[in-house]
């Protein structure tokens, strides 16, 4: 099931790659996307004017952090991005304003792994939590575009989605008297949303 659902994502985010290779686009984009002041991306267009392929890089992040002392010690290290790619269709409203509306699938990857020793005089205790999730996910596209100029275009749009993530937890204690426990366990998880909160802004340059 969870490869088939990868398989499936990954076939569809490609599609935009083959047909790129039929028929060459007569527009390109590339700009900007964010939500709020912390999420930020980016953003590739190709096709006709009133109909584009899409695609996204976003919510990339990553980091380790390294806490070490006399007796205690703490370790994480942590990546996570978000991919998709779709098809948006245009409206044109006025001289300046575009209505947008079309679909995306996407792939989202979660990594995370921390560890904690605790340092006695007879002894120690560690623990480690790893996990690896992934995230398919599919959105609907709706919003408008207000072109500054024949190079810029500044735009807005909403995404109600619905997603499914799965993956894997393992979390490992290691204690002086009881040696090694290890447990392991599946993630699965379906979710949706549509928050005007969340509007995904865009500043593109055509070309």
């Amino acid at each position: 099931m969870k490869k088939t659902v990868i398989s499936f994502f990954a076939v569809v985010l490609m599609m935009p790659f083959m047909a790129q290779s039929q028929d060459a686009p007569k527009q390109r984009e590339i700009g900007l996307i964010f939500t709020g002041l912390n999420s930020f991306g980016l953003t590739y267009r190709q096709g006709k004017a009133e109909a584009l392929w899409r695609f996204r890089v976003a919510n990339v992040s990553g980091g380790s952090d390294n806490s070490v002392g006399d007796s205690l010690s703490n370790r994480s290290q942590r990546f996570a991005v978000d991919l998709m790619a779709g098809r948006e269709f245009r409206k044109t409203l006025d001289e300046h304003f575009t209505f947008r509306y079309g679909l995306d699938l996407g792939l989202g990857l979660r990594l995370n792994e921390a560890s904690n020793e605790n340092i006695f005089v007879n002894g120690s205790d560690q623990s480690t939590n790893a996990s690896q999730l992934f995230t398919a996910s599919m959105n609907l596209v709706l919003g408008f575009n207000y072109q500054l100029s024949d190079k810029f275009i500044l735009g807005a749009e909403v995404l109600p989605s619905f997603g499914y993530t799965f993956g894997q937890q393992e979390f490992t204690y290691i204690t002086s008297n009881r040696g090694a426990r290890t447990n392991e366990q599946d993630v699965s998880d379906w979710s949706y949303q549509m928050r005007l909160s969340s509007i995904l802004l865009s500043a593109v340059y055509i070309f």
